[in-house]
């Protein structure tokens, strides 16, 4: 299923896409997947559910399923796409989720796009399944420390392990970490005027207000209570025009139990972005919400 824009898109320019979402760990995860739906590019095929750690909400797999499910709703989307992934990092990991199922199923049939939201346990669980689907898998992740020491991160931090996995596998992966994705810094006054002119732009709003007065943000010295970071929105502006970002290839690091980079020359390499034009991308997601009801959503 993609959104069929008032605008032409070349078929060969479109990407059969999965995205791992922990959509109630905090505000930012509904408008990275809105983004996504809204890119016609992208072929979503799953959006899956995942845990972000288990010590804050013992049920947090189920509470992000929850709010995909809403958003969906909100936007009016006709197909069935959302599926749970894992509910614990993978050192606890025992029978595969059906989201990780999904995305071994979908890389066995040719190349697929994996817009990592979150912590990669579900990507690491299917490529522990079937190793040999490492080969077809291209991963987008907003995650990680800055370069080049690391050090604490809340996605990777949700599952170091499934982060060194992945890293390690020889998938395809471009890496946006902490310093890069926060760059997608935006006004609350901003979102107020920019996204009360749509149904899915009102409901992004309110989640948004309604978290930002929960005790964790109200006392958290990164949020000064009048703007937000759409950090996630970042795995979409990578997609969307090589001149709006700068990437650079390394070999893939390990993770220290501290979030710390491992450098070693045994790895493959993985792409790193270092600059992100935010300007860009939040333009964009702020026209394709206003442009949602011109388009319409089409089956593939």
């Amino acid at each position: 299923m993609i959104w069929n824009p008032p605008y032409p898109v070349a078929e060969e320019k479109i990407l059969r896409t999965v995205i791992s979402a922990d959509t109630a760990n905090e505000a930012d995860d509904p408008f990275a997947i809105a983004h996504a739906l809204l890119t016609p590019i992208l072929d979503v095929k799953a959006i899956i559910a995942t845990h972000y750690g288990i010590d804050r909400h013992a049920d947090s797999l189920e509470r992000s399923y929850v709010k995909t499910e809403k958003l969906l709703s909100v936007m009016h989307y006709p197909g069935n796409i959302l599926l749970h992934g894992e509910k614990a990092p993978i050192r606890y990991h025992e029978a595969l989720s059906e989201g990780t199922v999904r995305i071994v199923e979908e890389a066995l049939s040719g190349d697929l796009l994996i817009l990592a939201f979150g912590p990669l346990s579900d990507i690491a669980a299917a490529l522990r399944a079937e190793p040999s689907i490492s080969s077809s898998l291209h991963v987008i992740w907003t995650g990680g420390g800055d370069y080049p020491d690391g050090g604490w991160e809340y996605n990777l931090f949700n599952d170091i392990e499934a982060a060194s996995y992945v890293f390690s596998s020889g998938a395809d992966i471009i890496q946006i970490p902490r310093s890069v994705y926060q760059r997608l810094t935006v006004s609350f006054s901003e979102l107020y005027l920019r996204l009360g002119e749509s149904e899915t732009g009102e409901y992004l709003l309110s989640q948004l207000f309604e978290h930002s007065l929960e005790p964790g943000p109200r006392t958290s010295a990164i949020r000064s209570g009048d703007s937000w970071i759409l950090g996630d929105n970042a795995a979409i502006g990578v997609l969307l025009s090589p001149r709006a970002s700068s990437l650079k290839e390394i070999n893939a690091p390990s993770f220290s139990p501290e979030g710390r980079y491992i450098y070693n020359e045994r790895n493959g390499k993985i792409r790193i972005a270092e600059r992100l034009d935010a300007r860009f991308v939040l333009e964009d997601f702020f026209s394709k919400l206003r442009l949602q009801p011109m388009g319409k959503w089409e089956e593939r």
